[in-house]
């Protein structure tokens, strides 16, 4: 987790000095370059956030794990 932590704060920092070269023909790019960067840290926190509802499903021995991305808020018992 720690490695996710500093990988992400390189890109900030990757981020912030674009942003400081960019000219008015390059806005637009920027922009764009910016809200992919948020997109891809919102991805890895939803899988982030996934993994952990999985796993403890599997430690509560459920066959099959809460499909929400709220995570472990809502568990789903196997039909039996």
């Amino acid at each position: 987790m720690a490695g996710v932590f500093i990988l992400n704060a390189i890109a900030v920092l990757f981020m912030l000095g674009g942003a400081l070269s960019l000219t008015n023909a390059t806005l637009g790019v920027g922009s764009i370059c910016a809200a992919c960067l948020f997109a891809i840290f919102a991805r890895i926190a939803q899988a982030g956030a996934h993994h952990r509802a999985v796993l403890a499903a599997l430690q509560r021995g459920e066959t099959r794990p809460a499909a929400t991305s709220a995570g472990a808020a809502a568990s789903v018992s196997p039909a039996g």
